[in-house]
């Protein structure tokens, strides 16, 4: 009950503030992100021209309108509300929905072809919902494309650390790393969202329990030589941001 309480809570705040900060302010300081995830996305799921894909935990839409540009007929869902709102008003022409994730999806069965979740897996209390209800509406080998915060090198494992010396020497970014092995979950008054830490093998435990066979396991660290020349990202090619995973449905698993 409690877990259904934060949940319920978070949504409130995400409609009240946090959507429109995510937005303003957030975003623009992440131009990291879709340097490193729409090239992964690309070389994942290959050529997408055609191929119907469920954006889940969409945001404002910026990966459902990469994929949509790149040809897929694109479906987006999030939990919040006003971000649907968002994706709705930057790209009118592809569907976008609000959807909890922690639910079962109002889809048939082997609906699409792709799903993709990027940054989103770390925000949820528990994941068998989701990867259940994936690996059902996905036809057979599909692909589930996965990004979250790299386990060993992104909070709550890791603090980044830049003292005004090291800003003044022109030092680069180091990280402190805390317990890997420790489970934690990061959540303040302050904060917009939960940060639930599993380690590599939880993820895989929790891709494999509903059948899922995993194909890759990716770690992107490359940035375009221009953002590395006008924005202080460096340290995401030496401590990787995020980790992939791409899970296909095996051919004859059942869809429910």
């Amino acid at each position: 009950m409690a877990q259904l309480d934060t949940q319920r809570d978070l949504k409130q705040r995400w409609e009240a503030e946090y959507a429109d900060d995510w937005v303003q302010n957030v975003l623009p300081r992440l131009v990291f992100a879709p340097a490193l995830i729409e090239p992964e996305l690309a070389r994942l799921l290959g050529d997408v021209r055609g191929r119907r894909i469920l954006d889940a935990g969409c945001g404002e839409g910026v990966y459902s309108r990469y994929l949509a540009n790149a040809g897929a007929s694109v479906v987006g869902i999030d939990g919040s509300e006003k971000m649907i709102r968002y994706a709705r008003d930057k790209a009118p022409q592809i569907t976008f929905q609000a959807a909890d994730l922690l639910e079962t999806l109002d889809f048939p069965d082997a609906t699409f072809d792709a799903v993709i979740s990027a940054g989103v897996l770390m925000s949820l209390p528990k994941l068998d919902t989701f990867l259940a209800e994936s690996i059902r509406i996905l036809r057979p080998c599909g692909v589930l494309a996965v990004a979250v915060h790299h386990p060993a090198f992104s909070n709550p494992t890791m603090r980044l650390h830049h003292p005004l010396w090291a800003r003044v020497l022109r030092k680069p970014i180091v990280g402190l790393t805390y317990s890997y092995f420790e489970e934690r979950h990061d959540i303040a008054e302050d904060k917009a969202w939960p940060f639930y830490h599993r380690t590599i093998e939880d993820y895989v435990d929790a891709f494999r329990k509903p059948g899922f066979h995993i194909d890759r396991i990716t770690e992107p660290h490359e940035i375009p030589k221009e953002m590395l020349e006008t924005s202080n990202v460096e340290y995401v090619t030496r401590l990787p941001r995020f980790m992939f995973f791409k899970l296909v449905k095996p051919q004859g698993a059942p869809s429910a």
